[in-house]
Protein backbone atom coordinates (compact mmCIF):
# COMPACT_ATOMS: atom_id res chain seq x y z
CA UNK A 1 0.00 0.00 0.00
CA UNK A 2 1.36 3.41 -0.95
CA UNK A 3 0.80 6.25 1.47
CA UNK A 4 1.29 9.99 1.24
CA UNK A 5 4.96 10.90 1.14
CA UNK A 6 6.10 7.26 0.95
CA UNK A 7 8.24 5.67 -1.74
CA UNK A 8 8.12 2.16 -3.08
CA UNK A 9 10.54 0.27 -5.28
CA UNK A 10 9.53 -2.86 -7.11
CA UNK A 11 10.57 -4.99 -10.06
CA UNK A 12 8.30 -2.95 -12.34
CA UNK A 13 9.83 0.42 -11.60
CA UNK A 14 9.57 3.25 -9.12
CA UNK A 15 6.37 4.99 -8.08
CA UNK A 16 6.52 8.20 -6.09
CA UNK A 17 3.33 9.37 -4.41
CA UNK A 18 3.40 12.94 -3.15
CA UNK A 19 1.14 14.28 -0.43
CA UNK A 20 -0.81 16.12 -3.12
CA UNK A 21 -1.85 12.78 -4.57
CA UNK A 22 0.13 13.33 -7.74
CA UNK A 23 1.72 10.16 -9.07
CA UNK A 24 4.95 10.15 -11.00
CA UNK A 25 6.03 7.00 -12.72
CA UNK A 26 9.66 6.37 -13.62
CA UNK A 27 9.74 2.89 -15.04
CA UNK A 28 12.31 1.23 -17.27
CA UNK A 29 9.49 -0.47 -19.13
CA UNK A 30 8.30 2.95 -20.26
CA UNK A 31 11.46 3.79 -22.19
CA UNK A 32 10.85 4.19 -25.89
CA UNK A 33 12.74 2.11 -28.39
CA UNK A 34 13.33 5.12 -30.65
CA UNK A 35 16.76 6.55 -31.13
CA UNK A 36 17.06 10.30 -31.41
CA UNK A 37 18.85 10.40 -34.76
CA UNK A 38 17.31 12.36 -37.62
CA UNK A 39 16.06 9.24 -39.43
CA UNK A 40 13.64 8.68 -36.58
CA UNK A 41 12.30 12.24 -36.31
CA UNK A 42 8.93 11.21 -37.73
CA UNK A 43 8.49 8.55 -35.06
CA UNK A 44 9.47 10.94 -32.29
CA UNK A 45 7.02 13.49 -33.72
CA UNK A 46 4.18 10.95 -33.44
CA UNK A 47 5.07 10.16 -29.83
CA UNK A 48 5.17 13.84 -28.88
CA UNK A 49 1.88 14.55 -30.65
CA UNK A 50 0.11 11.72 -28.84
CA UNK A 51 1.64 12.81 -25.53
CA UNK A 52 0.35 16.35 -26.02
CA UNK A 53 -3.12 15.57 -27.35
CA UNK A 54 -4.07 12.15 -25.94
CA UNK A 55 -2.18 11.40 -22.75
CA UNK A 56 -4.00 8.13 -21.91
CA UNK A 57 -3.04 6.74 -25.33
CA UNK A 58 0.52 7.95 -24.75
CA UNK A 59 0.74 6.08 -21.45
CA UNK A 60 -0.72 2.98 -23.07
CA UNK A 61 1.89 3.11 -25.81
CA UNK A 62 4.76 3.34 -23.36
CA UNK A 63 3.73 0.04 -21.80
CA UNK A 64 3.59 -1.85 -25.11
CA UNK A 65 6.34 -4.13 -26.44
CA UNK A 66 9.03 -2.36 -28.44
CA UNK A 67 8.01 -4.02 -31.71
CA UNK A 68 4.51 -2.55 -31.35
CA UNK A 69 5.32 1.02 -30.27
CA UNK A 70 6.22 2.57 -33.62
CA UNK A 71 3.08 1.45 -35.42
CA UNK A 72 0.90 2.16 -32.38
CA UNK A 73 2.04 5.78 -32.11
CA UNK A 74 1.76 6.31 -35.88
CA UNK A 75 -1.86 5.07 -35.83
CA UNK A 76 -2.79 7.25 -32.86
CA UNK A 77 -1.06 10.28 -34.36
CA UNK A 78 -3.16 9.80 -37.50
CA UNK A 79 -6.28 9.63 -35.35
CA UNK A 80 -5.33 12.91 -33.67
CA UNK A 81 -4.54 14.64 -36.97
CA UNK A 82 -8.00 13.79 -38.32
CA UNK A 83 -9.89 14.51 -35.08
CA UNK A 84 -8.47 18.01 -34.56
CA UNK A 85 -9.64 19.16 -37.98
CA UNK A 86 -13.15 19.84 -36.70
CA UNK A 87 -11.87 21.13 -33.38
CA UNK A 88 -9.95 23.83 -35.26
CA UNK A 89 -13.10 25.21 -36.90
CA UNK A 90 -14.08 28.70 -35.78
CA UNK A 91 -17.61 30.07 -35.86
CA UNK A 92 -19.52 27.21 -34.28
CA UNK A 93 -22.26 25.53 -36.29
CA UNK A 94 -22.04 28.28 -38.92
CA UNK A 95 -18.30 27.86 -39.52
CA UNK A 96 -16.93 27.68 -43.05
CA UNK A 97 -16.20 23.98 -43.40
CA UNK A 98 -14.47 24.12 -46.80
CA UNK A 99 -10.90 24.22 -45.42
CA UNK A 100 -11.71 21.34 -43.06
CA UNK A 101 -13.12 19.25 -45.92
CA UNK A 102 -10.00 19.91 -47.96
CA UNK A 103 -7.79 18.80 -45.08
CA UNK A 104 -9.77 15.59 -44.63
CA UNK A 105 -9.51 15.04 -48.39
CA UNK A 106 -5.74 15.46 -48.08
CA UNK A 107 -5.62 12.67 -45.49
CA UNK A 108 -7.87 10.48 -47.61
CA UNK A 109 -5.45 10.87 -50.51
CA UNK A 110 -2.50 10.13 -48.22
CA UNK A 111 -4.04 6.82 -47.12
CA UNK A 112 -4.92 5.89 -50.70
CA UNK A 113 -1.37 6.63 -51.84
CA UNK A 114 0.11 4.70 -48.90
CA UNK A 115 -1.76 1.56 -49.89
CA UNK A 116 -1.00 2.03 -53.58
CA UNK A 117 2.68 2.51 -52.83
CA UNK A 118 3.01 5.91 -54.51
CA UNK A 119 2.95 8.52 -51.74
CA UNK A 120 4.00 11.89 -53.15
CA UNK A 121 7.19 13.53 -51.94
CA UNK A 122 5.11 16.41 -50.63
CA UNK A 123 3.00 14.14 -48.43
CA UNK A 124 6.05 12.20 -47.23
CA UNK A 125 7.31 15.45 -45.72
CA UNK A 126 4.46 15.18 -43.22
CA UNK A 127 5.95 13.13 -40.33
CA UNK A 128 2.73 11.27 -39.47
CA UNK A 129 2.31 10.18 -43.08
CA UNK A 130 5.91 8.96 -43.17
CA UNK A 131 5.39 6.99 -39.94
CA UNK A 132 2.10 5.57 -41.20
CA UNK A 133 3.65 4.32 -44.43
CA UNK A 134 6.15 2.36 -42.36
CA UNK A 135 3.43 1.00 -40.08
CA UNK A 136 1.23 -0.08 -42.98
CA UNK A 137 4.13 -1.88 -44.64
CA UNK A 138 5.38 -3.53 -41.47
CA UNK A 139 2.06 -4.57 -39.93
CA UNK A 140 -0.14 -4.90 -43.05
CA UNK A 141 -2.79 -2.72 -41.42
CA UNK A 142 -6.35 -3.01 -42.73
CA UNK A 143 -7.20 -0.17 -45.11
CA UNK A 144 -10.93 -0.02 -44.39
CA UNK A 145 -10.34 0.93 -40.74
CA UNK A 146 -8.50 4.07 -41.82
CA UNK A 147 -11.25 4.79 -44.34
CA UNK A 148 -13.94 4.36 -41.68
CA UNK A 149 -12.20 6.92 -39.49
CA UNK A 150 -11.85 9.41 -42.34
CA UNK A 151 -15.47 8.92 -43.47
CA UNK A 152 -16.73 9.48 -39.93
CA UNK A 153 -14.61 12.62 -39.46
CA UNK A 154 -15.90 14.04 -42.73
CA UNK A 155 -19.54 13.30 -41.90
CA UNK A 156 -19.06 14.77 -38.43
CA UNK A 157 -18.23 18.18 -39.90
CA UNK A 158 -21.94 18.65 -40.64
CA UNK A 159 -23.19 17.39 -37.27
CA UNK A 160 -24.22 19.76 -34.50
CA UNK A 161 -26.37 17.18 -32.71
CA UNK A 162 -26.84 13.48 -33.37
CA UNK A 163 -30.38 12.22 -33.65
CA UNK A 164 -30.15 9.09 -31.49
CA UNK A 165 -27.98 7.01 -29.20
CA UNK A 166 -27.57 4.58 -32.08
CA UNK A 167 -26.05 7.37 -34.19
CA UNK A 168 -23.46 8.03 -31.47
CA UNK A 169 -22.72 4.30 -31.27
CA UNK A 170 -22.27 4.14 -35.04
CA UNK A 171 -19.83 7.05 -34.88
CA UNK A 172 -17.99 5.20 -32.10
CA UNK A 173 -17.85 2.08 -34.29
CA UNK A 174 -16.25 3.98 -37.15
CA UNK A 175 -13.80 5.98 -35.05
CA UNK A 176 -12.87 4.53 -31.65
CA UNK A 177 -13.53 0.88 -32.59
CA UNK A 178 -11.61 1.21 -35.86
CA UNK A 179 -8.75 2.85 -33.96
CA UNK A 180 -8.63 0.02 -31.42
CA UNK A 181 -8.73 -2.62 -34.17
CA UNK A 182 -5.80 -0.96 -35.95
CA UNK A 183 -3.88 -0.89 -32.67
CA UNK A 184 -4.65 -4.59 -32.16
CA UNK A 185 -3.21 -5.26 -35.61
CA UNK A 186 -0.10 -3.31 -34.60
CA UNK A 187 0.18 -5.82 -31.76
CA UNK A 188 -0.29 -8.67 -34.28
CA UNK A 189 -3.76 -9.49 -32.96
CA UNK A 190 -6.21 -10.41 -35.71
CA UNK A 191 -9.13 -12.33 -34.26
CA UNK A 192 -12.90 -11.99 -33.94
CA UNK A 193 -12.81 -12.14 -30.14
CA UNK A 194 -10.66 -9.05 -29.47
CA UNK A 195 -12.36 -7.27 -32.38
CA UNK A 196 -15.74 -7.88 -30.72
CA UNK A 197 -14.40 -6.39 -27.49
CA UNK A 198 -13.07 -3.41 -29.45
CA UNK A 199 -16.47 -2.86 -31.07
CA UNK A 200 -18.23 -2.50 -27.72
CA UNK A 201 -15.43 -0.45 -26.20
CA UNK A 202 -15.56 1.97 -29.13
CA UNK A 203 -19.25 2.62 -28.51
CA UNK A 204 -18.64 3.09 -24.79
CA UNK A 205 -15.80 5.53 -25.55
CA UNK A 206 -17.93 7.57 -27.96
CA UNK A 207 -20.74 7.97 -25.43
CA UNK A 208 -18.32 8.82 -22.60
CA UNK A 209 -16.63 11.42 -24.80
CA UNK A 210 -19.98 12.98 -25.72
CA UNK A 211 -21.07 13.28 -22.08
CA UNK A 212 -17.74 14.59 -20.87
CA UNK A 213 -17.58 17.25 -23.60
CA UNK A 214 -21.27 18.25 -23.53
CA UNK A 215 -20.87 21.48 -21.58
CA UNK A 216 -17.73 22.63 -23.41
CA UNK A 217 -19.14 21.87 -26.88
CA UNK A 218 -22.33 23.77 -26.14
CA UNK A 219 -20.43 26.75 -24.74
CA UNK A 220 -17.70 27.01 -27.37
CA UNK A 221 -19.21 25.49 -30.53
CA UNK A 222 -22.97 25.74 -30.10
CA UNK A 223 -23.22 21.95 -30.46
CA UNK A 224 -25.38 19.60 -28.40
CA UNK A 225 -23.64 16.33 -27.54
CA UNK A 226 -26.75 14.69 -26.06
CA UNK A 227 -28.83 13.02 -28.82
CA UNK A 228 -32.08 14.62 -29.97
CA UNK A 229 -34.10 11.52 -29.08
CA UNK A 230 -33.06 11.74 -25.42
CA UNK A 231 -33.56 15.50 -25.25
CA UNK A 232 -37.09 15.06 -26.59
CA UNK A 233 -37.89 12.03 -24.47
CA UNK A 234 -36.96 13.83 -21.26
CA UNK A 235 -38.32 17.20 -22.44
CA UNK A 236 -35.00 18.99 -22.10
CA UNK A 237 -34.99 22.43 -23.79
CA UNK A 238 -31.91 23.08 -25.94
CA UNK A 239 -31.30 26.28 -23.98
CA UNK A 240 -30.48 24.19 -20.93
CA UNK A 241 -27.16 23.39 -22.61
CA UNK A 242 -26.73 26.19 -25.12
CA UNK A 243 -27.77 29.14 -22.94
CA UNK A 244 -27.76 27.98 -19.32
CA UNK A 245 -27.49 31.55 -18.00
CA UNK A 246 -30.52 32.64 -20.04
CA UNK A 247 -32.86 30.11 -18.44
CA UNK A 248 -35.08 31.70 -15.71
CA UNK A 249 -33.83 30.68 -12.29
CA UNK A 250 -37.15 29.07 -11.38
CA UNK A 251 -36.78 26.72 -14.36
CA UNK A 252 -33.08 26.00 -14.04
CA UNK A 253 -33.33 23.32 -11.37
CA UNK A 254 -36.15 21.45 -13.11
CA UNK A 255 -34.50 21.58 -16.55
CA UNK A 256 -31.14 20.51 -15.15
CA UNK A 257 -32.81 17.57 -13.45
CA UNK A 258 -34.36 16.53 -16.76
CA UNK A 259 -30.98 16.88 -18.43
CA UNK A 260 -29.36 14.69 -15.76
CA UNK A 261 -32.02 12.04 -16.35
CA UNK A 262 -31.30 12.14 -20.09
CA UNK A 263 -27.56 11.86 -19.42
CA UNK A 264 -28.19 8.96 -17.05
CA UNK A 265 -30.02 7.12 -19.84
CA UNK A 266 -27.21 7.94 -22.26
CA UNK A 267 -24.53 6.78 -19.82
CA UNK A 268 -26.45 3.58 -19.09
CA UNK A 269 -26.19 2.66 -22.78
CA UNK A 270 -22.46 3.32 -22.74
CA UNK A 271 -21.88 1.44 -19.52
CA UNK A 272 -23.72 -1.59 -20.88
CA UNK A 273 -21.22 -1.71 -23.75
CA UNK A 274 -18.38 -1.43 -21.25
CA UNK A 275 -19.77 -4.30 -19.17
CA UNK A 276 -20.33 -6.43 -22.26
CA UNK A 277 -16.72 -5.81 -23.32
CA UNK A 278 -15.47 -6.85 -19.86
CA UNK A 279 -17.53 -10.03 -19.86
CA UNK A 280 -16.55 -10.98 -23.40
CA UNK A 281 -12.85 -10.29 -22.80
CA UNK A 282 -12.91 -13.03 -20.13
CA UNK A 283 -14.14 -15.58 -22.67
CA UNK A 284 -11.48 -15.14 -25.33
CA UNK A 285 -8.43 -17.37 -25.62
CA UNK A 286 -5.84 -16.79 -22.87
CA UNK A 287 -3.13 -16.14 -25.43
CA UNK A 288 -5.23 -13.49 -27.16
CA UNK A 289 -6.06 -11.95 -23.79
CA UNK A 290 -2.36 -11.57 -23.11
CA UNK A 291 -1.64 -10.12 -26.56
CA UNK A 292 -4.50 -7.61 -26.51
CA UNK A 293 -4.33 -6.70 -22.81
CA UNK A 294 -1.87 -3.85 -23.40
CA UNK A 295 -3.92 -2.26 -26.19
CA UNK A 296 -7.09 -2.30 -24.12
CA UNK A 297 -5.36 -0.48 -21.25
CA UNK A 298 -6.34 2.67 -23.18
CA UNK A 299 -9.93 2.04 -22.10
CA UNK A 300 -9.12 2.16 -18.40
CA UNK A 301 -9.75 5.89 -18.47
CA UNK A 302 -13.13 5.28 -20.10
CA UNK A 303 -14.06 3.00 -17.23
CA UNK A 304 -13.01 5.71 -14.78
CA UNK A 305 -15.15 8.28 -16.61
CA UNK A 306 -18.30 6.25 -16.09
CA UNK A 307 -17.51 6.18 -12.37
CA UNK A 308 -17.16 9.98 -12.40
CA UNK A 309 -20.49 10.35 -14.20
CA UNK A 310 -22.13 8.46 -11.35
CA UNK A 311 -20.25 10.44 -8.69
CA UNK A 312 -21.48 13.70 -10.23
CA UNK A 313 -25.09 12.47 -10.52
CA UNK A 314 -24.84 12.74 -14.32
CA UNK A 315 -24.60 16.53 -14.14
CA UNK A 316 -22.70 17.75 -17.21
CA UNK A 317 -22.15 21.12 -15.51
CA UNK A 318 -20.33 19.59 -12.57
CA UNK A 319 -16.77 21.01 -12.61
CA UNK A 320 -15.38 17.57 -11.78
CA UNK A 321 -16.05 16.48 -15.37
CA UNK A 322 -13.70 19.16 -16.61
CA UNK A 323 -11.19 18.73 -13.82
CA UNK A 324 -9.08 16.02 -15.39
CA UNK A 325 -6.05 16.60 -13.17
CA UNK A 326 -6.95 13.97 -10.60
CA UNK A 327 -7.64 11.27 -13.16
CA UNK A 328 -4.62 12.03 -15.32
CA UNK A 329 -2.24 12.16 -12.36
CA UNK A 330 -3.36 8.78 -11.04
CA UNK A 331 -3.62 7.11 -14.44
CA UNK A 332 0.04 5.97 -14.70
CA UNK A 333 -0.26 4.10 -11.41
CA UNK A 334 -3.67 2.68 -12.33
CA UNK A 335 -2.33 1.47 -15.67
CA UNK A 336 0.65 -0.21 -14.05
CA UNK A 337 -1.67 -1.96 -11.61
CA UNK A 338 -3.96 -3.06 -14.42
CA UNK A 339 -1.02 -4.30 -16.51
CA UNK A 340 0.79 -6.27 -13.83
CA UNK A 341 -1.82 -7.02 -11.17
CA UNK A 342 -5.16 -7.42 -12.95
CA UNK A 343 -6.57 -9.85 -15.50
CA UNK A 344 -8.82 -7.08 -16.85
CA UNK A 345 -7.20 -4.11 -18.61
CA UNK A 346 -10.25 -1.93 -18.09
Amino acid sequence: MLGAGHYCRSSIGRVTWRATGIAFVDCRLLRLSFSTNSSNNHNVHCVNLVKEKDYPSYLTGLLLPNDVKRSYFAINAFNIETSIIKEALRGGVNANKTPAKKRIGWWREAIEEAYEGNVSDQKMQQPVVKALVGAIEEKLLTRRFFEHIIDAREDDLEVSQRSSVEDVEEYGDKTFSSLLKLCLEAADVRSDGPDHVAAHLGRAMAIATAIRSAEALARTKGEIAIPQSLMRSFEVPSKTLLEPMAVPIEKTSNDNQKLSEAVFEFATSGNSHLEHARDYFKTIDAGLQKQSHGIFLRCLQTSQLYEVFEETNFDVFDPRLGATKRGIDSLPVQMLKAKFMSSSPF
